[in-house]
C-alpha cells in the first residue's frame, strides 16, 4: 500500500497535546533568520553563508543551493533546544518518536490544538513504498509565535526561500488536520516534581549524617 514514512510514524501516537509554555527564544531566533533573507532567494550570494551554517549543522560540507535545505534548517534553529540535527526531517521524526531525544514527543495531528513556540509541525510531501523515493519526501516547519498576536510559523526551501505564514486559530487553537500529520513539542519540565524530588533527596542525606 503507498503511503509515506511520516504517515505511518503517526500511527499509534497520542493525540491528546498537553499545554505548553513553548521554548524561550525561538521567536527571536527565528525573526533573526527572516530579516538576514528579506526576499531573496537561496540562489543570491548573500545568501550562502546562512546555508552554510544550516548544512555545517548536520554535518554537511559539500552541499549546493539545490538541494532541499529545510530540514538543515529546522536543525539549525532547534539545535540549542535538544533536537537531533538531521538532512531529512522524518529522522529527527522518527528519533522523537522512538523516545530517543530526552525531553520530546510526538503527537498525531488529529484534533485542533493549542500551538506554542517552539512546536514542529511535520508532514508527508509524497506517496509511495519504501523503496521509493517520494516514500521518504517530508517537510517540517517551526511555530514561533503563537499569541493574541497571531499564530505563525517557519519553514526553509518554500519557493527557494525562508518563508513565514500564519495558521487560522479558533479558539486559541489550530486545525492543522490536512496541512501536517505530526506535531514534535518540547515536553513542559514539572518544576513540582523536581522540587519533591530535591527535597527529599536533602532529607535522605541529613538522615543519613
Amino acid at each position: 500500500m503507498a503511503t509515506n514514512i511520516i504517515e505511518e510514524l503517526a500511527v499509534g501516537l497520542p493525540s491528546d497535546v498537553p499545554p505548553s509554555g513553548g521554548i524561550t527564544g525561538v521567536n527571536a531566533r527565528a525573526k533573526t533568520e527572516l530579516f538576514k533573507w528579506g526576499n531573496r532567494t537561496e540562489r543570491n550570494p548573500d545568501i550562502q553563508p546562512y546555508l552554510a551554517s544550516y548544512w555545517e549543522t548536520v554535518g554537511l560540507d559539500d552541499w549546493e543551493p539545490s538541494i532541499p535545505w529545510s530540514a538543515a534548517f529546522v536543525s539549525y534553529l532547534m539545535r540549542p533546544y535538544g533536537l537531533p540535527s538531521e538532512a531529512a526531517h522524518w529522522r529527527y521524526t522518527q528519533a522523537v518518536v522512538d523516545g530517543k531525544v530526552p525531553g520530546w514527543k510526538a503527537y498525531s495531528i488529529e484534533q485542533p490544538v493549542k500551538l506554542a513556540p517552539g512546536d514542529i509541525l511535520v508532514r508527508p510531501r509524497g506517496v509511495g513504498a519504501p523503496e521509493d523515493d517520494e516514500y521518504w519526501w517530508s517537510h517540517g516547519d517551526v511555530v514561533y509565535q503563537a499569541d493574541r498576536s497571531g499564530t505563525r510559523w517557519i519553514g526553509g526551501n518554500l519557493s527557494d526561500r525562508l518563508k513565514s505564514g500564519e495558521l487560522a486559530t479558533s479558539d486559541g487553537k489550530a486545525d492543522l488536520r490536512g496541512l501536517y500529520s505530526i506535531l514534535l513539542r518540547r515536553e513542559k519540565k514539572n518544576v513540582a516534581a523536581v522540587l519533591i524530588g530535591g527535597a527529599a533527596l536533602l532529607w535522605l542525606i541529613a538522615r543519613n549524617r
